[in-house]
């Protein structure tokens, strides 16, 4: 630990954390760990053993050998799928194969708990004398026979009903074998040589490179269907109005654009009786997904269209629990909340940011992070740098700053720059070359979450004599002021970099002569090099070493103060078409196009 009391700087910046992920059966509100990981591994291949056990039988115990009711996990990679709702349309387009009993958000998977049903047997074979003869050792099993249990169907958006077949299995197999569609999957392809079908539609069979020994995390997939499902998502998806690409990512804000987009607005808060119910609406594009569906690489969860998302104050939530038919899924995504210091050296009213760091430090340190979060928010994970703490680049190393004493960090700041930074006689103040230190903190005004945080911290902030004002301005000329005119001195934000990590490192870029995404000015030249580094970096594990390096480096010198990620929540319907709610079947019903969430209901509620 350095001594700051921040971090402890001997982490192992290279060495990579356990992504692999093979049991979801409880729900856990943090990511695994690796000891977690080869606990529940451990777990899993002891009920295994107990399971193969129970099925011996006196006689032909090979023969005998069957595994009734196999648990499915369907998993999608946020990286290129961040949408919830988009793996849940399983559920929703194919109920009866798609029951979900659960989300979990572990690391960098999403894994969508499936109940049991679909293979109703499951039988070994292993090579002797040129012969496959059953067996029960399953870790020299070269084939495995599949029994599809008849009964389940998948359901069209049209509602057209059809039985789930081995074929369908055989083309789930096949594209999630596929590295450029699954690259977290590659163990399919390292484990499985060939896969065909039978003579009977509802049988197949899986031909092993080399054993089963990992033959439940092989099954961990979700049953996709080739042509049907392919015209299916061409069906379901609505006209869209043509909106003006807003600059801000890939992000479309139609809550203030005006003219149709306005009465979009205007007409969903109707529905949901009144304009305080829904602040904002927007669109989101993936693009580049066309090519990938025409050649039908995609990952069934993949959201292929524009989705719809309804931003709703914190303090109307409540509204919205405990609908008949809706449930609400949380889900992570690649964003981080921060306090940041305007670090412009010729911005009088905040330059001592950028010339005395020992008080960005001291700010850090003493911001109670804990309680904030605890105060406002009712789930969320502190973060001690800028990626979500699930994240491949998130230094595990770097600690959250124990709760410490303002004397203490009075004590501390005094002993900083005691010719410049000190507390005045008189006004007991935090004065910087003579002038009292006050600072404007910006909050967007229709986020009433953000403004409680800014009054705790503005709080904790006058116990060590510095003065907070907080300015509340529309989201609209909030976003100008900060990002466009740099007109503040705190801001608090959320940022967001769903499309790597190339958004989250320009914002502590400096760059001499081009002042790019570094809206904060902020300048640390070992920060600089570091990420040189990484652009010339080709190795993946390299590349995880300089980020968490990186990460490291920003905590230590107290770049920002980086507070939490929140998860997202996002409403689903459980049941199809029914519902008494009138806000919902307003929205059902509604003849306008616009509203393509009539089949799925991808509506999000963000804190």
């Amino acid at each position: 630990m350095n001594q700051e009391g921040n971090v402890r700087t001997t982490e192992p910046e290279l060495l990579g954390r356990n992504r692999e992920i093979t049991s979801c059966c409880h729900h856990y509100p943090t990511p695994y760990r690796n000891a977690k990981v080869l606990k529940e591994t451990a777990q899993l291949f002891t009920v295994l053993a107990l399971i193969l056990l129970l099925f011996r039988g006196s006689t032909t115990l090979a023969q005998e050998l069957r595994i009734g009711h196999i648990q499915y996990i369907g998993t999608m990679d946020p990286i290129t799928c961040i949408n919830p709702v988009e793996v849940l349309f399983n559920g929703l387009m194919y109920p009866k194969l798609y029951q979900y009993s659960g989300l979990e958000i572990i690391g960098q998977r999403v894994l969508l708990v499936y109940k049991p049903g679909i293979l109703s047997q499951v039988e070994f074979l292993a090579e002797k004398a040129g012969n496959l003869i059953p067996t029960d050792d399953v870790h020299n099993a070269s084939l495995m026979k599949c029994q599809v249990a008849e009964g389940n169907n998948w359901i069209t958006p049209s509602l057209d009903i059809f039985p789930i077949l081995a074929d369908d299995v055989i083309h789930t197999l096949g594209i999630i074998r596929n590295p450029r569609t699954y690259p977290n999957l590659m163990v399919l392809k390292n484990y499985i040589k060939d896969v065909r079908g039978c003579p009977d539609p509802l049988q197949l069979e899986i031909e092993f490179n080399r054993g089963a020994t990992d033959f439940e995390r092989m099954l961990n997939f979700g049953i996709v269907f080739s042509d049907q499902y392919k015209h299916g998502i061409r069906d379901r998806r609505r006209p869209l109005p043509q909106l003006p690409y807003s600059g801000t990512g890939f992000y479309y804000d139609i809550a203030t654009e005006g003219g149709t987009n306005e009465r979009v607005l205007t007409r969903l808060q109707e529905v949901a009786g009144g304009t305080g119910n829904i602040q904002q609406v927007k669109f989101r594009q993936y693009n580049n997904y066309e090519p990938l569906l025409d050649n039908f690489q995609l990952p069934l969860s993949h959201p292929q269209a524009l989705d719809m998302i309804l931003e709703i104050p914190p303090e109307k939530m409540n509204d919205f629990f405990g609908m008949e038919g809706y449930v609400f899924l949380d889900y992570a995504i690649d964003a981080f909340y921060y306090i940041g210091f305007n670090c412009n050296p010729k911005r009088n009213s905040s330059r001592v940011f950028a010339e005395v760091r020992e008080l960005r430090k001291a700010m850090y340190r003493y911001t109670n992070i804990r309680l904030m979060l605890k105060e406002v928010y009712p789930s969320g994970n502190i973060v001690t740098g800028p990626f979500r703490n699930s994240d491949l680049a998130y230094n595990d190393n770097v600690i959250v700053s124990p709760d410490i004493s303002a004397a203490e960090i009075m004590l501390d700041i005094g002993e900083a720059a005691p010719n410049e930074l000190r507390y005045g006689t008189n006004s007991g103040k935090l004065e910087y070359l003579g002038v009292v230190q006050q600072f404007v903190l910006i909050v967007p005004a229709e986020r009433l979450d953000m403004i409680r945080v800014a009054s705790s911290f503005k709080g904790r902030m006058e116990q060590i004599g510095l003065i907070i004002h907080i300015e509340t301005i529309p989201a609209n000329q909030w976003y100008d002021r900060a990002y466009n005119k740099r007109n503040f001195d705190l801001i608090f934000d959320e940022f967001v970099y769903h499309q790597g990590y190339e958004r989250v490192l320009k914002m502590f870029y400096f760059e001499e002569h081009d002042e790019g995404s570094n809206f904060l000015r902020y300048r640390n030249h070992l920060v600089n090099q570091q990420v040189n580094f990484l652009l010339n970096e080709t190795d993946l594990i390299n590349k995880r070493g300089i980020l968490r390096t990186i990460h490291r480096l920003l905590n230590e010198d107290a770049a920002a103060i980086f507070l939490w990620n929140l998860p997202k929540s996002a409403l689903i319907r459980s049941q199809r078409f029914e519902t008494d709610n009138p806000f919902w079947r307003q929205l059902r019903d509604d003849p306008d196009p616009v509203y393509f969430f009539r089949d799925i209901k991808d509506l999000m509620i963000v804190p």
